[in-house]
């Protein structure tokens, strides 16, 4: 097929799904309304469901801001209340600062520092898996300070190397194996601390649905991520091991080949990079054990994590290299790092989500008096084992990204009616979004893995589906009873 027939088929598929999405907004908006839904009602259910629609076929960006648009025309409410609602809110500033951040973390070559760090160890050669393990802690540890997406591309350019070098062909069980098991790592530590980006995405759209005045306590939120995601990793290692059992003969090299990289040091950027981050780590830490009748810990509990990234990104554009250059060039770090599909379609989540919950349009009401009604006599821990299971399965069908912004303010003000904390709600919901890797379109991370050309589709499969058990038992096993025991009101 010609290149111009193709760029045809793409443009008539283009407009097909625009055509959908708008017939959606239409019918969906045209129906009776039902239970306490009102005319509003259906106005932005019709909105919503066009959206989702674009969302999965079309993409975020454009479609966001149709949505903050075609909002701000319904009774609900103008068109400038609702971009306020959205691109106005703290939780969007905060993921742009953040986003910033993780990039400088990249470009200043820690990031590969740490990672060479960790596969340069001597207690990996001649021993296959305990070198795998390093490549899986290296990746653990690195996306739990950058991006994962960012992590994602750095250690499987390692692993590339790793596998060029001691003669691992690409789609071999190896090679699919490991790329499934970064992506997967780099994926579960995205809520390891409170300060990481979709930690801030959870706790918004927690704090936007229910109205409740919740901060984040560092060791509870810390330590039931750490529980999780450390569990998992093991757990698919051990997997590995002793069911998938890949060929790792030629793995036996790996750690000898990269001992040279055992003395290296440090260069200047890469100490300026360590000193921020610890700086900015040790800053979201003091609040969490010192009193805050303190000045300074009052000053640090007020500028939150917001303003304490702000302050890190105006130092290293401040602080300036002996040759002049700025440790950090803000306006490379912006266009490199920030992620303006997450930004803008979590802007358009705000006030999209608040018309789903308001009184006005009834939306919320009725679900949750159907799902009063269906699971009446279902406790609370049942409850979360059904979300658990649902969202499993819807995540692996649609967008994983999608799903729980839709989903994580619905469920949350519904758990309340169970007396359940919100934070249970976001974290269970987010690792089981994480789990989405079972169709490229599941998440971008599925994606990534499936058109990787070290990737053996038919084998990605299999140890992708083993993974979505994996992480499903997981959680019903320690992250149901284990949210219950930390996080309460």
């Amino acid at each position: 097929m010609s290149s111009q027939a193709t760029n045809n088929n793409a443009r008539t598929k283009f407009y097909i799904h625009c055509a959908i999405m708008f017939a959606l907004m239409f019918i969906v908006s045209k129906l009776p309304p039902f239970g306490d839904i009102t005319p509003l009602g259906m106005q932005v259910l019709g909105i919503f469901a066009g959206v989702v629609y674009a969302w999965c076929f079309l993409g975020f960006l454009w479609p966001s801001l149709l949505a903050m648009i075609l909002l701000g025309c319904t009774e609900y409410c103008t068109v400038k209340e609702s971009f306020s609602a959205g691109m106005g809110n703290d939780t969007i500033i905060t993921l742009f600062c953040l986003f910033t951040f993780a990039a400088y973390m990249e470009e200043s070559g820690l990031s590969r520092y740490i990672a060479n760090w960790f596969i340069s160890r001597k207690v990996g050669e001649g021993r296959p898996w305990m070198f795998t393990f390093l490549l899986l802690l290296a990746t653990y540890v690195l996306s739990s300070f950058v991006s994962l997406y960012a992590t994602i591309v750095v250690m499987w350019g390692i692993f590339y190397n790793v596998c060029e070098t001691i003669g691992i062909e690409k789609k071999s069980s190896y090679s699919t194996l490991m790329i499934c098991g970064i992506a997967m790592v780099s994926c579960l530590t995205s809520l390891l601390f409170p300060f990481k980006v979709f930690s801030q995405v959870v706790y918004g759209l927690v704090v936007k649905a229910t109205g409740m005045a919740l901060t984040i306590e560092f060791i509870p939120w810390f330590v039931y991520n750490f529980v999780l995601s450390a569990s998992m990793t093991v757990f698919f290692l051990l997997v590995a091991r002793f069911i998938i059992r890949p060929d790792v003969s030629l793995v036996k090299e790996a750690g000898t080949k990269y001992a040279h990289l055992r003395n290296v040091k440090m260069n200047g950027e890469e100490k300026i990079a360590f000193v921020v981050l610890v700086l900015f780590i040790v800053s979201q830490l003091i609040p969490s054990f010192m009193p805050q009748t303190i000045p300074f810990v009052a000053l640090l509990n007020n500028l939150g994590v917001l303003g304490c990234t702000a302050i890190a990104l105006v130092a290293i554009a401040v602080m300036r290299h002996k040759n002049g250059n700025p440790v950090g060039h803000l306006g490379n770090l912006i266009r490199k790092g920030v992620n303006w599909d997450i930004v803008i379609m979590m802007a358009a989540t705000m006030p999209l989500s608040a018309a789903l919950e308001s009184e006005k349009t009834g939306i919320l009401t009725t679900i949750v008096s159907w799902m009063t009604v269906t699971f009446s006599d279902v406790s609370p821990t049942m409850f979360l084992f059904i979300i658990v299971i649902l969202f499993l399965v819807a995540t692996q069908l649609f967008h994983n990204v999608v799903l729980m912004m839709i989903f994580i303010p619905m469920l949350a003000k519904l758990g309340l009616a169970y007396d359940i904390h919100p934070f249970i709600i976001g974290n269970l919901v987010y690792f089981c979004s994480q789990s989405a890797f079972l169709l490229p379109a599941s998440s971008g991370p599925a994606a990534m893995v499936y058109g990787n050309e070290w990737v053996a589709s038919n084998k990605a499969y299999f140890y992708n589906t083993l993974i979505i058990l994996l992480i499903a038992a997981i959680l019903m096993i320690v992250g149901v009873p284990l949210a219950q025991m930390l996080f309460h009101f």
